[in-house]
């Protein structure tokens, strides 16, 4: 079993609207967590003001207070995200000035998720940790086994991408290998963004307004919002991740460093606007 972190840069492509859109679509049995510092998106929006049980991920941390949790504690918190009950999610308040109890029990709450995808039956677990490099986000990432970072193909993208990473450094994800996913529209093209910030691209997001507003929960899902660009994106980007997630160090199915440099030419003008 695997943890993954999604985080975002700067705005959008948000790590919540990827985040669920990937849990919608994950081949396994997973849970996504909102662990984002500034507030859960979920309840007010595609979850449409369900009521989570025992209080969520929020109960959880309360809990966590009093006794020693176990697996059963994050099921009987965790709300379906859809009819066949193998993707759940672990919600979290919407206002950021609710969210201390996670904050103040994070430690534990991070080493019950991180059990829960260890080897064995469980979950695969998604940790939805809003910007990179906040302090309270860094925590969480070092709980991962893949970093995913989103990036706009634009400069003012990379750019900021650059900035969180530099803002993260190394010690802040631990041992969690890193990569990027881009999302939304823009002029640079994948080998570009690799070179200049030495990731590894893993794939991209479909920028589709439609079908994000009804992840966003300000739209209904209609008969064909499974099989719109950003779904079938994402359904393709899960299996790479999870490749990622589990693969060993210098496996085969392990990225390296970035793409190969095609002469520098296009590496070197972004990487130099960006620096």
């Amino acid at each position: 079993m695997a943890v993954l972190a999604v985080a975002s840069a700067k705005g959008a492509p948000g790590a919540s609207t990827t985040a669920l859109a990937l849990a919608l679509v994950w081949g396994r049995p997973v849970l996504l967590v909102e662990c984002d510092p500034a507030g859960g998106d979920l309840l007010a929006g595609y979850l449409a003001g369900a009521d989570p049980p025992g209080g969520g991920l929020l109960g959880l941390a309360l809990a966590a207070r009093h006794t020693t949790l176990a697996g059963g504690d994050v099921s009987d918190r965790a709300l379906a995200l859809d009819s066949s009950g193998a993707r759940l999610v672990l919600t979290a308040p919407a206002d950021a000035g609710q969210l201390r109890p996670i904050t103040d029990a994070a430690d534990r709450l991070i080493e019950l998720l991180a059990s829960l995808a260890g080897p064995g039956s469980g979950p695969d677990v998604i940790l939805d940790v809003g910007r990179l490099g906040d302090t309270d986000s860094a925590r969480w990432c070092r709980a991962a086994d893949l970093l995913v970072l989103l990036v706009r193909p634009t400069l003012r993208g990379v750019s900021a991408a650059r900035s969180r990473l530099a803002a993260a450094g190394s010690t802040a994800v631990g041992g969690a290998r890193r990569g990027l996913v881009l999302g939304g529209d823009g002029p640079y093209r994948e080998r570009e963004i690799s070179q200049a910030l030495a990731l590894p691209v893993f794939g991209a997001i479909a920028h589709d307004r439609v079908a994000a507003g009804v992840l966003c929960g300000e739209r209904t899902a209609g008969r064909t919002f499974d099989r719109s660009p950003l779904m079938r994106s994402a359904r393709s980007l899960t299996q790479v991740l999870l490749k990622q997630a589990t693969a060993r160090p210098g496996s085969p199915d392990s990225a390296g460093g970035p793409a190969e440099d095609d002469g520098g030419t296009a590496r070197d003008s972004l990487a130099g606007q960006t620096a």
